[in-house]
């Protein structure tokens, strides 16, 4: 098991070390009217109360988070100053698909909007998943945002 492992750890220390200089290329060559956004769901999580009832131990409310961290920069004495904001979307929908992510990424660049109303182009980062990020469903989402910036 750990020799098939060391086969594949050259590659993924290869590919781990690439995307981390093309984000911080992008995030240092912003212009004033773009954006990147990294963003990801993150796991289920289980609501509880300190003092619950019976049905609500045995079968809890579940909500999902998906935090959304937006860098810009903004003109601030003079300079240019990198913004950092983070975004954390909590939904009691737990399914981790296309469409939810499109709830987040809608308000995600509103917020933005209202910070930078020149906005023009959103550069996003995610972990790939085909489900989520990648599917023809969020491929119709890059024509119909072109129209919304």
């Amino acid at each position: 098991m750990y020799n098939n492992n060391l086969k594949v750890l050259p590659s993924h220390l290869f590919r781990a070390n690439w995307q981390h200089v093309q984000m911080s290329e992008c995030k240092k060559n912003l212009n004033q009217d773009e954006v990147m956004m990294v963003m990801d769901y993150s796991e289920n999580y289980s609501c509880r109360y300190q003092h619950e009832v019976q049905s609500a131990f045995f079968e809890p409310a579940q909500v999902i988070i998906h935090p959304i961290m937006i860098y810009y920069k903004k003109n601030i004495d003079g300079k240019d100053a990198m913004v950092k904001n983070v975004i954390t979307g909590i939904s009691d929908e737990t399914k981790h698909d296309c469409h939810g992510v499109k709830v987040f990424e809608e308000q995600a660049i509103n917020i933005a909007k209202k910070e930078m109303p020149s906005l023009k182009t959103v550069h996003q980062w995610t972990d790939g998943s085909a489900c989520q990020y990648k599917g023809k469903t969020s491929l119709a989402d890059i024509w119909i945002y072109s129209k919304f910036l």
